[in-house]
């Protein structure tokens, strides 16, 4: 999820599934402050358990420093 304000960490209310679509295939890690990836989430509509703030990951002038928890397509799952 992009957050092009840079505003302060609002977590989602707990419990559930939120539902989220992503434009390409994502590299998926098993932490918000990971730096290996460990699995891959395909490109479509997914499911998610919830959001986080973690590490920024930048391209260009667009950047990303939320962070979600899914089963991804490959790789172990609650990552």
């Amino acid at each position: 999820m992009y957050d092009p304000g840079g505003g302060s960490p609002n977590p989602p209310p707990s419990g559930g599934k939120y539902w989220v679509d992503t434009f390409s295939n994502a590299s998926v890690y098993a932490s918000p402050t990971s730096t290996t990836s460990t699995g891959t989430l395909y490109q479509g509509t997914n499911y998610v358990y919830c959001k986080t703030w973690g590490r920024q990951i930048s391209n260009g002038n667009s950047y990303n420093h939320w962070w979600l928890k899914t089963d991804p397509d490959v790789g172990p799952a609650g990552q």
